[in-house]
């Protein structure tokens, strides 16, 4: 019991960091300069998701047609993050926000299957 206790005060305390950040990270977008109404445009798309704390956005992430999302996002959280244990198993769903622009690449969301393999994998 007291180990269930430990884990819901773990939850809940990542929860609450994770909104915090998710403030802090709006904040920031919404503040943003040239791109300004793009930059909006996500953060109020990303502020209207129902279970946040399972989703992260990637931005900056280079579109190619007929891409695969989530292969994609794999190959960043691999090569950039030294990630390896989150495969494709580890993503619930994955896809573009927002609509084709030649000028710039689009951000990717990606929901991930749990919430507690989010943190696993940050080591919060």
């Amino acid at each position: 019991m007291a180990h269930l206790e430990g884990i819901l005060e773990r939850q809940k305390s990542l929860e609450e960091k994770v909104n915090k950040k998710m403030e802090e990270l709006q904040q920031q977008l919404l503040n943003a300069g040239p791109h300004k109404d793009t930059v909006a445009n996500v953060a109020e798309e990303f502020r209207t998701f129902r279970h946040r704390q399972n989703a992260l956005v990637f931005m900056g992430i280079p579109e190619v047609e007929k891409e695969s999302c989530s292969k994609s996002v794999l190959q960043v959280i691999h090569s950039k993050l030294n990630l390896e244990r989150i495969s494709t198993s580890s993503i619930r769903s994955c896809h573009r926000l927002g609509a084709v622009k030649n000028d710039q690449h689009r951000p990717i969301v990606v929901w991930f299957t749990h919430f507690l393999r989010i943190d696993l994998q940050f080591g919060m």
